[in-house]
C-alpha cells in the first residue's frame, strides 16, 4: 500500500508547513514554524493494483502545548470510492489511516524545526578591521546630511522658524568607534566622539522682512552616539536595521554673523536668546532624522537562484556547466531570519550572531524527506549556539549539513546520479571495461565465463551506475564523511540491455571542501566499498576486488567532476572574501574568513539603510 500526502496543508495561523511521506509508509518530515497549530491533512490510501477502490481521508489535528509532539487528531471526513468513482459505505482502511496519523504524530520534532540552516557571526575584531573602510563612508554621509523640515519655536514672544539645515564641512579629531553591546535596545553602537561641524541654517524671527536669514554655525566638540537595532522584518526575509537610540552633545557653538547684512542686525541682537534653542533643535534634528529614516526595513535577503551563478561560467568548464545546469535546474534557496541578531560575549571577545533558516525548493520535486539537523544550543532557553567562535577572523559562517544533503537530494531527483561509463567515454577505465584484455592486464571480461562472452569477442562492455538513494554527508568535529547507499551496478555488452553482472554497492568516504573565489569546491576520497551480488554469478574475491576498484574510480571521478566545478556562493556586493579557514563541528561545517570592503558599494548600502 502506497500512502501519498497532498502538498496542500492548511492552518489557522498561515504559518509555513511542509509534509513529506516516503513510499514505504514511513512519515519522515513535518516542519512547523509555530508552537500552536490547527492542521487539516488530506491523504489518500492508494491500492497497489489499479482498478480497485481507494480511500480518501481528512484528519484535523490540534497542538496548543509547548511540545509539538503532543497532537490530538480526529477524522473529520472520509470518502471511499471504487474504480468508477462510486462512493462505498464503509471505509475499511480507516485503521491504516489512523496508524499513519500516529506515525506522523511521533515524527514531529521541535528540535529539528527550530534549528538554523546557517549561523552567521560578525566578531568585534571584524568590526575593528572594518573601521578604516567605514570611517570615510560615515564621514561622507555626515557631509551630505541635510534636513529640509521646518521647525517652529518662540523667542521673546516672537515666532522662530528654522529650516533647511545642512552640513557644510566635517572635521574628525578622533576615530569613529563601532562596538557590539549586549542590550535589548541595540546590538551595535556607532560613536563619533569628537567632530567639528560647520552647519548652515535658514531662520526667521517673527515676520522680519518676511524673509529667512541664512547663517552659519560652528559646532565644536560635536558628539553623535547612535545605537542600531537589528531584527527580522515582516516578512522575515526583510532585515530591519533601525537607529533605536540617539544622543547628541555639543560642547560649544559659534555663530558666524560676519556675512549678515545691516538689515539683519535685529536677528544678530536676538542671537544670545536663539543659541540654546538652535542647539536643542540641532540635536533633535540629527536624532529624529536618523531614527525616522530607518523606521522601515530596507534590505531584502530573501531568495537565491544558483543557476544565475552557474550561467556566468564558461570556457573550459562549459561542458560541466551544461550538465550542472540540468541537474540543479529549478532549485531555489529562500532565506529568512529566525530571531533578531544576538550579541554574545564582551569587548574583544564579542560577536553578533544571526540564525538563518533556508527553505530549498525545486519546481519539479517535493521537499526532501528529512528535516534540518539540530545544532547545539548554549542552553535550553538561549537562541545562541555553543559553536566555538574564531575571533581572529571577521566572519564565521556555519553551514548545516542539511543544506548539502538537500542539494544531493535534488541532484538525485533530477537524474544527475545515473551514470553510464563505456570505453569510449573514459580513457582511464578503458582497459578495465573491456571483455578481452592482454595477459598482463586485468579487465572485467575475465570474470565472465567463455559461454557468456562467446560470439561477442568484438564487443566492449559498459557499466551503468544508478544511485537508488541520494548521497549524504555526516559532519562532526573529526571531519566530513560521505555515505553512498544502495547504488545499482550493471555490466553489460555495449549497446545492449541484458546485464551480465549486477551488484548493489554501498560506499563510505571523506570529503574535503575549500573555498576559491566565491565558490565552494570539494574532493571526494572513497575509503570503503561493499558489494552485494544481484544475480547468481559468483565472481570470487578477485572479481569483487576488481569490480570494487573500478566502481571506486568511477564514483570518485563522477562526483568530483561536479564538486570541482563548485557550488557558487551568493555574491556580496559590498565586499570580497579572503583568508578562508574550514573547520567542522557536530552537524555543521564552519567557514571563517575576512572581508575586504568595496567603499563605493558600501556607501550605497548605508544610503539604503539610513538615507531614504
Amino acid at each position: 500500500m502506497l500512502i501519498r500526502f497532498g502538498q496542500k496543508v492548511e492552518n489557522e495561523f498561515r504559518e509555513e508547513l511542509f509534509l513529506t511521506v516516503r513510499a514505504d509508509n514511513h512519515v519522515t518530515r513535518l516542519k512547523n514554524e509555530t508552537r500552536a497549530l490547527r492542521l487539516k491533512l488530506r491523504f489518500e490510501l492508494l491500492p497497489e493494483s489499479p482498478g480497485t477502490r481507494r480511500d480518501i481521508y481528512i484528519f484535523s489535528g490540534k497542538c496548543e502545548s509547548g511540545d509539538p509532539r503532543r497532537w490530538s487528531w480526529r477524522r473529520s471526513s472520509s470518502t471511499e470510492r471504487d474504480s468508477e468513482g462510486r462512493k462505498q459505505q464503509e471505509p475499511k482502511n480507516l485503521a491504516k489511516g489512523r496508524f499513519c496519523i500516529s506515525r506522523l504524530q511521533g515524527m514531529i520534532s521541535s528540535e529539528a524545526s527550530d534549528s538554523p540552516s546557517f549561523v552567521v557571526r560578525i566578531t568585534q575584531q571584524g568590526l575593528d578591521g572594518l573601521k578604516k573602510s567605514i570611517e570615510p563612508v560615515v564621514s561622507n554621509t555626515f557631509q551630505r546630511f541635510r534636513v529640509d523640515d521646518v521647525y517652529d519655536a518662540s523667542v521673546l514672544g516672537q515666532g522662530l522658524t528654522i529650516s533647511n539645515l545642512r552640513v557644510q564641512s566635517f572635521t574628525q579629531a578622533k576615530p569613529i568607534d563601532i562596538r557590539l553591546v549586549r542590550s535589548d535596545a541595540a546590538q551595535v553602537v556607532i560613536d563619533a566622539p569628537d567632530v567639528d561641524l560647520s552647519v548652515a541654517v535658514d531662520a526667521r524671527v517673527g515676520l522680519l522682512l518676511y524673509q529667512y536669514t541664512t547663517f552659519f554655525m560652528q559646532l565644536r566638540k560635536f558628539r553623535l552616539t547612535v545605537g542600531v537595532h537589528l531584527k527580522p522584518g515582516r516578512p522575515p526575509q526583510l532585515l530591519s536595521a533601525a537607529v533605536s537610540t540617539c544622543q547628541v552633545t555639543i560642547e560649544a557653538m559659534d555663530v558666524d554673523v560676519g556675512q549678515l547684512k545691516l538689515q539683519n542686525m535685529l536677528f544678530v541682537a536676538a542671537l544670545p536668546f536663539l543659541k540654546p534653542i538652535i542647539k536643542k533643535l540641532t540635536r533633535e534634528t540629527f536624532c529624529s532624522t536618523l531614527m525616522r529614516s530607518t523606521a522601515k526595513p530596507s534590505k531584502y535577503i530573501g531568495t537565491y537562484d544558483p543557476m544565475l551563478h552557474v550561467r556566468r561560467t564558461s570556457g573550459d568548464y562549459q561542458q560541466l556547466v551544461e550538465r550542472l545546469t540540468a541537474i540543479i535546474n529549478g532549485i531555489e534557496f529562500k532565506f529568512a531570519l529566525m530571531h533578531k541578531p544576538t550579541v554574545v560575549g564582551v569587548d574583544q571577545y564579542a560577536y553578533l550572531e544571526t540564525l538563518v533558516s533556508v527553505d530549498i525548493t525545486s519546481e519539479a520535486h517535493p521537499p526532501p524527506p528529512f528535516a534540518v539537523d539540530p545544532l547545539a544550543s548554549s542552553s535550553s532557553s538561549s537562541s545562541t549556539l555553543s559553536i566555538p567562535c574564531n575571533y581572529n577572523k571577521m566572519i564565521n559562517v556555519a553551514v548545516n549539513q542539511y543544506v548539502v544533503n538537500t542539494l544531493f537530494y535534488y541532484v538525485h531527483e533530477n537524474g544527475g546520479l545515473k551514470l553510464k561509463v563505456s570505453v569510449n567515454e573514459s580513457k582511464s577505465l578503458r582497459d578495465l571495461l573491456r571483455l578481452r584484455c592482454d595477459d598482463d592486464l586485468s579487465c572485467i571480461g575475465l570474470l565472465l565465463p567463455d559461454s557468456v562472452t562467446a560470439g561477442h569477442e568484438a564487443n566492449d562492455g559498459e557499466l551503468l551506475l544508478n544511485f537508488m538513494r541520494p548521497p549524504r554527508i555526516s559532519v562532526d568535529k573529526t571531519g566530513i564523511r560521505v555515505h553512498l547507499d544502495d547504488a545499482a551496478i550493471d555490466y553489460r555488452f555495449q549497446g545492449q540491455n541484458n546485464s551480465l553482472l549486477s551488484f548493489t554497492i554501498s560506499a563510505k568516504g571523506t570529503l574535503n571542501l575549500q573555498m576559491y573565489d566565491r565558490t565552494m569546491v570539494g574532493k571526494l576520497t572513497i575509503t570503503d566499498v561493499h558489494l552485494s551480488p544481484r544475480n547468481d554469478m559468483d565472481i570470487g574475491d578477485f572479481g569483487a576486488d576488481l569490480i570494487g576498484d573500478v566502481l571506486k574510480m568511477i564514483v570518485q571521478d563522477e562526483i568530483n567532476s561536479i564538486l570541482q566545478l563548485g557550488i557558487p556562493i551568493p555574491e556580496i556586493d559590498v565586499a570580497s572574501f579572503s583568508g578562508f579557514v574550514l573547520r567542522t563541528v557536530q552537524n555543521a561545517m564552519v567557514y571563517d574568513f575576512n572581508l575586504d570592503l568595496h567603499n563605493s558599494k558600501l556607501k550605497t548600502l548605508i544610503k539604503e539603510f539610513f538615507i531614504h
